[in-house]
């Protein structure tokens, strides 16, 4: 394992990756759009001449070859190896021709990293398959949490302590709740309620009362993550570590209920798992 290296596995706009760069690392950054990785060549090019970026305009996949790739035109975020997938959003797709190659492929040539981020939509799974055929194992590892079989293999992988992070906020998932996520929680049925005192509140002082909300749960501005990137990995995230049988209870709670917690009909689970050894 390197020490010094991070992999980021859907570097979308690159948000991930120049955050692992700011913090000293040599960064593998994998991405299958053409146009992101285009403007991500501009984007990084000092670090690409020192030595410290690669970028790979490929996509990961649980074979290697030249598969239909499909860009969204609702947003770059969806685009993905799966159709249904890449068609969300309602403004089409265009579809382009990709190689794909396995992650185990990836660390064969460049080497096992300290931490391993995965975000690519729908084909996380095959990411942790293919880190099995691999001797080494990150560290640190996060995989975008959209079914508890991701959980279960990265039990299987080794890994033994779990953190579920909430992309919305950053916010760590645990039960019981934390003091942080119940004000976060608070503020939604806030924003989302259709009662008519509370849409007026919102209409008269919508802003100062959404600020005050955002000041009790969310880390000061400067410490912030850009909306949609990854946020922090390793022992900089909030929270205690849990056992993988409390992380399926956390993951499997939040998804039930989370219509009810937050008062949103189109409430949707979106968190990373991060795992460690």
């Amino acid at each position: 394992m390197k020490d010094n290296l991070v992999y980021d596995i859907g570097m979308h706009n690159g948000d991930d990756t120049a955050y692992y760069l700011s913090l000293g690392y040599h960064v593998v950054s994998v991405e299958a759009s053409p146009d992101l990785v285009e403007k991500a060549a501009r984007k990084f090019k000092g670090a690409i001449d020192g030595n410290r970026l690669t970028i790979l305009n490929k996509g990961m996949d649980a074979t290697e070859g030249y598969f239909d790739f499909y860009l969204n035109k609702t947003d770059s975020v969806w685009n993905s190896f799966n159709k249904e997938l890449g068609a969300r959003g309602g403004k089409g797709f265009d579809v382009i021709c990709i190689q794909a190659v396995t992650l185990a492929s990836v660390i064969e040539e460049f080497g096992c990293p300290y931490y391993l981020k995965i975000d690519i939509e729908g084909y996380d799974i095959f990411c942790l398959d293919s880190l099995l055929k691999t001797r080494e194992k990150p560290e640190y590892i996060s995989v975008e949490l959209s079914q508890v079989e991701i959980i279960e293999r990265l039990k299987e992988l080794g890994y033994t302590k779990f953190k579920i992070i909430e992309q919305w906020s950053f916010l760590n998932l645990e039960l019981p709740m934390s003091k942080k996520y119940r004000m976060q929680i608070r503020h939604q049925k806030f924003m989302y309620s259709m009662n008519f005192m509370t849409r007026m509140a919102r209409k008269l002082f919508g802003k100062a009362i959404r600020g005050w909300y955002e000041k009790q749960y969310l880390p000061r501005e400067q410490d912030r993550r850009p909306f949609g990137s990854s946020g922090s990995f390793g022992e900089s995230l909030p929270g205690e570590w849990m056992s993988e049988e409390e992380a399926v209870k956390v993951f499997s709670f939040y998804v039930a209920n989370g219509k009810e917690l937050t008062g949103r009909d189109q409430y949707e689970f979106w968190a990373d798992i991060h795992a460690k050894k």
